[in-house]
C-alpha cells in the first residue's frame, strides 16, 4: 500500500512515519530540505503548499496513492479563525476532493465547545472530508510522550521539586493516549481501511485516568511522597503564565470523556507504562 503522509515535518508524522514499516510512504511538507534532514534519503519527498496548491495540483500530488494520512494542521488557539479555516479545514476539504481515500486526523476537541476556532476548524475539515464518503477519521485525544510535552513538562517538573497539586479537586478524566498508540491506531486503519471506512472514532486510553491519578502516578514515580494540594482554577489560570498556560489548564481540568473507540484494537500504553516510558525521555 502506497501512503501519503501530509505534515512531514510536524510533530506527529515525525513519530508516525518510522512506524509506517512495510508501507511505500511519500512524504509531503513545505519543506523538502528539512523533510530529508529529518528522515534521510529513504524517502521520496513532495514539496508543497497545502493551503495554496489547486485541487487539479493535488490530484498530480496523489497520483498513484493508495491512501491519504492527513497530519497537516495547525493547532494555535491564539490564531485567527481565518488562518485556523484555511489550515485545518481548507486543506482537509482540498485533499478530500483529489478521490483518494483519507484517514484524517481530527481531535477530541471537535466535542466540547471551548476550544474555540481550533475545535471549529477541525470540525469543519471533518465535514469536508465525509463529503467524499472514502475516509476514515480519528478523533485524537491530548498526546504525550517523546516530542509531546508542551503543558506536560512544565508539570511534571513542578511535581518533581515536590510541589504535587491537582487543579481543581483533580476529579476530572483527562483524554490521554501514548504517541505510541496513537502510531499503532493509524497502522490499525491503514490495514482495515475497508472495514472502517466511513467511520470516526475516539483515540483515548480506556478508561480515561482522572486528573487525580495522573498526577498522583507520575510522584509515585518520581518518589515524590506528597498527597495532592488543590489549587482553585482561578488560581491556577493566574499564574499560568508562570508553568501552564490558560488553554492547558483549561484541558486539564475538564472533564472530558470519549468512549467512541475502534473495536478490536488494543492499546498498549495504560497511564503508568506511559508516564514512566515518557518521564524517562525527559530525563527525570
Amino acid at each position: 500500500m502506497k501512503v501519503l503522509v501530509t505534515g512531514a515535518n510536524g510533530r506527529l508524522a515525525r513519530v508516525l512515519v518510522p512506524g509506517l514499516k512495510g508501507f511505500k510512504v511519500v512524504l509531503s511538507s513545505r519543506d523538502a530540505v528539512e523533510t530529508r534532514r529529518v528522515y534521510g534519503a529513504g524517502f521520496k519527498v513532495e514539496e508543497v503548499d497545502l493551503e495554496r496548491v489547486s485541487v487539479e495540483g493535488l490530484k498530480k500530488l496523489v497520483k498513484g496513492v493508495d491512501v491519504i494520512v492527513h497530519t497537516a494542521g495547525l493547532v494555535d488557539f491564539n490564531a485567527s479563525r481565518e488562518r485556523l479555516m484555511s489550515v485545518n479545514a481548507g486543506v482537509a476539504g482540498k485533499l478530500a476532493e483529489t478521490g483518494k481515500p483519507i484517514v484524517f486526523i481530527s481531535s477530541v476537541s471537535v466535542y466540547d465547545g471551548k476550544s474555540g476556532f481550533y475545535g471549529e476548524s477541525k470540525k469543519k475539515g471533518e465535514e469536508l472530508v465525509r463529503r467524499s464518503g472514502d475516509y476514515v477519521i480519528l478523533r485524537v485525544g491530548m498526546i504525550y510522550g517523546d516530542g509531546f510535552t508542551q503543558g506536560f513538562k512544565s508539570v511534571i517538573g513542578l511535581i518533581s521539586k515536590g510541589l504535587v497539586f491537582t487543579l481543581g479537586d483533580g476529579g476530572n478524566h483527562v483524554p490521554l493516549v501514548y504517541y505510541k498508540d496513537v502510531v499503532k491506531t493509524v497502522r490499525f486503519v491503514l490495514k482495515n481501511f475497508k472495514r472502517l471506512k466511513g467511520g470516526c472514532f475516539d483515540v483515548v486510553f480506556q478508561p480515561e485516568p482522572t486528573q487525580r491519578e495522573c498526577v498522583e502516578t507520575v510522584a509515585d514515580l518520581l518518589n515524590v511522597k506528597r498527597k495532592p494540594l488543590k489549587v482553585s482554577l482561578s488560581l491556577a489560570r493566574f499564574a499560568g503564565g508562570l508553568a501552564l498556560k490558560g488553554d492547558y489548564v483549561r484541558m486539564l481540568s475538564e472533564d472530558r470523556v470519549y468512549a467512541n473507540t475502534i473495536k478490536g484494537l488494543k492499546l498498549d500504553y495504560p497511564l503508568r507504562k506511559g508516564l514512566k516510558e515518557f518521564l524517562t525521555s525527559l530525563k527525570f
